[in-house]
């Protein structure tokens, strides 16, 4: 197959990928939206959950 025919393929491919993903996101959003209205205000955290969450994003400093 040349580039020619496989780039607007990939690009396809791609698009739906992102549109797969951030419908995704939405309903994970919408989710914690939901869980986080039963829960109480304010939930303190241990340091061995803060250290597993630091792990998945290193840069968060919130």
């Amino acid at each position: 197959m040349s580039p020619r025919i496989l780039h607007p393929l990939l690009s396809l491919l791609a698009s739906v990928t992102r549109q797969e993903l951030a419908r995704q996101v939405a309903y994970l959003k919408e989710e914690n939206r939901v869980l986080r209205e039963r829960l109480p205000k304010r939930i303190v955290t241990t340091s061995t959950e803060r250290r597993r969450l630091l792990r998945l994003f290193p840069d968060f400093h919130g």
